[in-house]
Order: C-alpha cells, then structure tokens, then sequence
C-alpha cells in the first residue's frame, strides 16, 4: 500500500510527507514542485490564485503541479477554496492549508518533555491561541506515543477524523498541528488510531475548559489576561519556613458546594 492509499485510509503516520507543498525531484527543485491535499468531504478544491487542482482517480486526495516560477509566486501559507460533496446548496469555503505550517514546538522542550523536566508543559501541550507568521488559528499538541495516528475533530470539520491529521515529532511521542481560522469557545476532541485498529475520541487532558456535562468535549480558551495583586503574599511565602510552622490545608469543589432551589448544581 503506497502513501497516498494509507493517507486514504487515515493510517499514515506523518501526512506531512506527503501533504502540502514539496519538490517533484528533491535533488532537481527546477524541475517543479506539488501540491497535495486530502479534502474527504470536499467536490471540488482549488489553490488560491495558483489553479485548480486534479482529484487523483478513486481517492478524495487533490494535486495541483507548479512551475518553479509559480512556485515563487505562491505565498508560504497558501489557500484552500473547496466545495464540498452532496451539499443541497453551493457554498465555497476557504482556509488557509495547515500542512504549509514548520513544526512549531522546539527540539529544547521536547527533550525536557521527554526527561521529565519541563516544569511548563501545560503551556506547550494542549490547545492554545497563537498568530504564526501572521495567521491567526489554533496549536494543538497531544502526547501519544503508540498510536498510529492522532487527528484533532470538532465543529471545523463535522468531527471527521481524517480531516486533520496531525503531524507526529518522531520519538517524543508528541503530536501537533496548527489550524487556521479557530477561535475560542470551538469545540474539539482528538480522534486516535490505536496499533491494532481501534478508533478512538479522547478530550484533552491539558483542556483549560470543558464542555457543560453531558458534554465531554474540550473548549478552545484564550489564554489568561488577569492582572493578579498577589505580590505582597507571594513576599511573605517566600519567607515563610514551611518546614517548622504548622499548616492547614482546606479543599472544596465549587461545582458540588451549593444547589440552586430546583436541585441542579450552581455554575
């Protein structure tokens, strides 16, 4: 089974060998280059201001060939405008491709990552609002080590899992990808490939906000901006000889404290 069929069937697992924009030859860049992409749900799919491009025969992958001179013309986050299968009216979406994006996490945190070390990991998995080289969108990173695939389904893309095929960072275990034009409050899940070929929806584990029970899905959150007034207790705290003083120690879960008169949890 070649690339293109294992990308097909969502069991590849890195679709950035193959999706985006590549050299047809490696050792002749001047021979011309390729852009590929996999639209499962769309009709009809075109590269913006570049051209058309061709669904290769029996599959839902696209293809579009550019001259290196086109290729210089192109911006390095290039559109997508699609139309998409069986839908009752014609409607063109558009976003920029996800697979024009270079890693994003640094080799530095993934080796602390890795030895246990990162006292900040919560910043780098998960999901998280950025701009990169000017396109706003979301970065999505999960740790999943013995998976043949991890995808990120939501809203964006009627929770099709080979939609968004995530790009994996080789031994680290860590997956990632950014996608274009998402916003706060979208919700999300990851769609993961287990090795013996079961599919499976997991929320987040680093979500900084979940969905109102029943609901299990993650929330896109923007990061925090509050302006703590904290400083004269973290001056104490750092004086305080915890070791030689007594300490009490109070928990509470706020969901669970107080009823409202009709028997339902207090938000």
């Amino acid at each position: 089974m070649n690339i293109a069929q294992q990308i097909q069937q969502g069991s590849y697992h890195d679709p950035f060998e193959w999706l985006g924009l590549h050299p047809l030859n490696e050792a002749q860049p001047a021979d011309g280059y390729i852009i590929r992409a996999f639209m499962p749900t769309a009709d009809t799919v075109e590269v913006d201001n570049a051209g058309v491009m061709t669904r290769v025969d029996g599959s839902d992958l696209f293809e579009l060939k550019l001259s290196a001179g086109q290729k210089q013309q192109l911006p390095p986050h290039y559109s997508l405008s699609w139309t998409e299968k069986n839908a009752a009216r014609v409607t063109t979406h558009n976003t920029v491709s996800p697979y024009s994006f270079l890693p994003q996490i640094s080799q530095f945190d993934l080796d602390l990552f890795a030895a246990g070390k990162h006292l900040h990991v919560y910043r780098i998995l998960g999901a998280h609002l950025k701009t990169i080289d000017g396109v706003d969108g979301c970065l999505f990173a999960l740790w999943a080590p013995n998976v043949k695939r991890v995808s990120v389904i939501g809203d964006f893309n009627a929770w099709h899992g080979l939609r968004h095929p995530m790009r994996s960072l080789g031994q680290s275990g860590v997956w990632e990808l950014f996608i274009p034009g998402l916003q706060a409050e979208d919700a999300y899940k990851f769609e993961l490939l287990s090795q013996s070929g079961e599919i499976l929806h997991k929320t987040d584990p680093y979500a900084r906000r979940m969905g109102l029970r029943p609901e299990t899905t993650s929330k896109i959150t923007p990061a925090q901006s509050r302006a703590w007034q904290d400083e004269a207790w973290l001056q104490q705290r750092g004086q305080w000889q915890w070791l030689h003083q007594p300490v009490s120690v109070y928990e509470v879960h706020l969901g669970s404290w107080r009823k409202n008169k009709n028997g339902g949890f207090l938000s």
